[in-house]
């Protein structure tokens, strides 16, 4: 469930926003995804938000990484 909404909404996002560069897209688009997949996931398999920092701030690094990749 959180994979699926996850990624539904990372398109919705990402569509529209491609027009104006890859790093905007992605960017924007990557944080409404993990903000969405941390949220089900962590209320489905534990029933508590309270790991949702640490998800976050892992996630983020990621999206920073990929980012990086795509900007060299």
């Amino acid at each position: 469930a959180a994979v699926a909404l996850s990624e539904t909404l990372d398109v919705a996002v990402y569509e529209p926003l491609r027009r104006r560069g890859l790093l905007v897209a992605v960017t924007a688009s990557n944080a409404v995804g993990l903000l969405a997949d941390s949220l089900v996931f962590l209320g489905l398999a534990f029933g508590s938000l309270a790991f949702l920092p640490g998800q976050l701030v892992g996630k983020a690094w990621m999206t920073l990484a990929a980012i990086a990749v795509i900007a060299a």
